[in-house]
């Protein structure tokens, strides 16, 4: 897929075409800022069943550094898991708060 960014020359109409590319993973974002993604991500969708290959939209209602990043791959990590929630239980009552889909 691709999308179509406004060039930077003097002429409004050009365009150029670059590659979509997912980035890696939301691993070392703030716990906090992938709450907000989440809340979002319910609000839009009415719950939170992410489909697997789902990529955070480059829109202004996600965080920006979000943007483009795999949320299911990320938020079911067992990596972001033990660094974000593990031994957290408050979290863990926030995340079912939202009906995060464990």
């Amino acid at each position: 897929p691709s999308s179509t960014i406004p060039s930077s020359s003097s002429s409004s109409s050009s365009t150029m075409t670059t590659p979509t590319v997912a980035k890696s993973s939301g691993l070392e974002l703030p716990y906090e800022s992938a709450i907000e993604v989440l809340r979002v991500y319910h609000s839009l969708h009415g719950d939170l069943a992410i489909p697997r290959r789902y990529l955070v939209p480059t829109t202004n209602d996600f965080p920006t550094p979000w943007h483009s990043i795999p949320l299911s791959a990320t938020v079911y990590n067992m990596n972001w898991w033990s660094k974000h929630v593990k031994s957290k239980p408050d979290r863990v009552y926030q995340l079912n708060e939202f009906g995060f889909i464990w």
